[in-house]
């Protein structure tokens, strides 16, 4: 009779024995995977719980970005770039640059690979006297803005003075019932009036815009501007205007920069304020959840070893009864020439057996739980192991055993 045959004939005469020994290895493998699997989910529960929180601040800064761009360009420049020279209390308290620098620098800009800005507006600024009407007013002299080469056309912020064309601000209008069409001399150069500016309540009430050729012609500053406009990126920076100086200082050394306070800057603040707060949210997420993590570590720590041990305790104390019931029988065939090996093998082979019907129940009832069965494959290694692993010490006693002082306790 063969070796695999007498297992079975073993396991069938002693069912109850087996039964319990299976029952055994599969709650204790269930167990492992329990708390396995509580562990895997808690950390999917996680990574879900930062992906949601990244793509809901993702959407949230998306639309504030759309707000800050579109606020941002409808209250125009914020960033206007003097001479190094130019002393800003005298900017403040005149209203422009009595400095002045190259035209080409707005030029230098465009064909720069500067990211910080955009919208790029050189002009020309002083306040004179009009002869004409005997009245001060700001002289702004611009043309269009300077397009950046490396990035594509935008609608500019604010539109160009045509040749031989003015734009005057709704005070000056008003005072001297000025309409649109109408032609005008400012210090003995003829211009037509092309738009007038509606009332703002700041100097633009007293401000004729000229293109800028013209006005260089009559300050007498050829080839000059004494600012440049530009609109400031909404930078996630903290820092924006520093990201703005060290970009300028490497392009043009000579010049310096401000930035113009406003609404649309307190927007561009609470966009890195959002942020900053989505980044302490993810933060204490991830601290929490570690925390968390690192309690049920340490319990499922604890509890693996407790149950491989309990496991073993009573798997071993199952096979020795059931070799001490057995030893009156392992000694007749011992004395009738079986070799000690084959009584070995016998029960070695009925203990992997157990071990693998507790692994193919076990891997059922993952499977009906829906848990990736690629995960617990090892499984079929370790409770045939675990079986013989207990049954080894009560087998190689029996085996061992003198057969004659077994068959004198008989």
């Amino acid at each position: 009779m063969s070796i695999t045959t007498l297992i079975f004939k073993e396991l069938r005469h002693r069912i109850l024995g087996a039964c319990i020994s299976v029952l055994t290895i599969t709650i204790a493998l269930t167990c492992l995977v329990a708390s396995m699997e509580a562990m895997r989910s808690y950390d999917l529960k996680t990574e879900q719980q930062l992906a949601e929180l990244d793509q809901k601040t993702k959407e949230t800064n998306q639309k504030l970005n759309d707000q800050i761009r579109k606020t941002m360009k409808g209250l125009g420049f914020n960033v206007h770039i003097y001479p190094a020279t130019q002393q800003l209390s005298e900017v403040y308290a005149q209203g422009y640059a009595s400095e002045t620098m190259p035209e080409a620098y707005a030029q230098t800009l465009a064909d720069s690979s500067i990211v910080s800005i955009n919208h790029l507006l050189p002009r020309l600024s002083r306040r004179i006297l009009w002869k004409e009407n005997n009245t001060e007013i700001m002289l702004i002299g611009v043309d269009g803005q300077v397009p950046i080469s490396h990035r594509n056309p935008t609608k500019p912020i604010m539109q160009p003075v045509p040749p031989g064309s003015a734009v005057i601000g709704a005070e000056l209008a008003k005072q001297f019932k000025l309409k649109v069409r109408e032609s005008i001399t400012i210090n003995q150069q003829s211009f037509t009036i092309h738009q007038i500016h509606p009332p703002r309540g700041t100097i633009d009430d007293i401000t004729i815009w000229i293109p800028l050729k013209s006005a260089q012609n009559m300050l007498n500053l050829p080839g000059k501007i004494n600012a440049i406009l530009a609109l400031g990126c909404n930078c996630t920076s903290i820092d924006r205007l520093g990201t703005i100086r060290k970009e300028l200082k490497t392009i043009l050394p000579n010049t310096q920069v401000i930035e113009i306070e406003s609404k649309a800057l307190a927007r561009a603040e609470s966009r890195n304020k959002v942020r900053e707060e989505s980044e302490r949210t993810r933060q204490n997420i991830v601290t929490s959840r570690k925390q968390g993590r690192s309690d049920r570590q340490a319990f499922v720590t604890l509890l693996t070893p407790l149950i491989l041990i309990a496991s073993l305790v009573g798997l071993f104390t199952l096979c020795l009864f059931n070799v001490r019931d057995r030893r009156p029988e392992i000694g007749l065939l011992l004395s009738m020439g079986i070799p000690s090996s084959k009584i070995f093998t016998l029960f070695l082979g009925r203990a992997a057996l157990i071990g693998c019907s507790g692994t193919l129940i076990t891997l059922t009832i993952i499977f009906l739980l829906d848990y990736p069965l690629d995960h617990y494959w090892d499984l079929a290694l370790l409770a045939p192991l675990l079986t013989v692993l207990s049954a080894w010490l009560p087998t190689l006693t029996a085996a061992r055993h003198d057969p004659l002082i077994s068959l004198k306790q008989d």
